[in-house]
This record gives structure tokens, C-alpha cells and sequence, in this order.
């Protein structure tokens, strides 16, 4: 899970997701410097889900940017009912 300090400190991770914390406030370059690897040991298939319904638009564009380095696909999700997700 991508996300900044304060949605790391309020949000009740209750399936233990790891979480890599970036700053929306920081130059987007900086942000990369710390997605790019650290995603790149991560995603071991050849897709990924993205939900982007929250956080900034400079925390997107590093995410984005990120996943498109490695190369994976890029489903849109949201989450649905309980523990459903849907795809856009």
C-alpha cells in the first residue's frame, strides 16, 4: 500500500498490509527514488490494482509513473461491498 504519513497513522490496517510511506509535499523525483525499487521488489506478476481515490495528484503521478517503469498492466479498482473490489 502507497501511501502518506498521515493515512498510514489513521488508517485501521487490519489485514496487515505493508505500507510504503511517500510525501505528497516532496519533489516527485524524490518520491520515485523511493517507489521505483522498492515496487520493482514488490509486484512479481504482470498487473497490478491501483485504487487512487485518495491521496494527492503529485502521489498519483509518482505511483503511476512507478508502475509504468516496470512495465506491469494497471487495473483501476475501487472497493466495494465488505472485502469486494471492483474493477472499473
Amino acid at each position: 500500500m502507497v501511501c502518506n504519513q498521515w493515512s498510514k497513522d489513521n488508517y485501521q490496517n487490519e489485514k496487515g498490509a505493508e505500507m510504503v510511506i511517500i510525501d505528497g509535499y516532496k519533489p516527485l523525483e524524490e518520491n520515485l527514488a523511493i517507489l521505483e525499487p522498492t515496487l520493482k521488489e514488490k509486484v512479481t506478476d504482470t498487473e497490478v490494482a491501483l485504487n487512487m481515490v485518495s491521496g494527492s495528484g503529485s502521489e498519483h503521478m509518482a505511483v503511476l509513473s512507478a508502475l509504468l517503469k516496470l512495465g506491469v498492466g494497471i487495473r483501476l479498482v475501487v472497493a466495494g461491498d465488505g472485502d469486494e473490489v471492483k474493477e472499473l
